[in-house]
């Protein structure tokens, strides 16, 4: 594996590890409510945008 290659995955895995915890606060700690349809919302829309940031980022030379 390249440097190149190993750097590409390491931001990858990184993007996961925030995104999968930002997933697990946001189910076991929510705020004064319980988490709503928004909060869902919210949530799948950080995914979407750490996914393509991830991957532009990862995809960039």
């Amino acid at each position: 594996m390249t440097s190149q290659v190993k750097k590409k995955w390491i931001i990858r895995i990184i993007g996961w590890v925030m995104i999968i915890s930002l997933g697990v606060y946001k189910v076991y700690y929510p705020t004064k409510y319980p988490a709503t349809i928004a909060d869902f919302g919210e949530f799948l829309f950080v995914v979407i945008a750490a996914l393509l940031l991830t991957y532009k980022i990862g995809s960039k030379k």
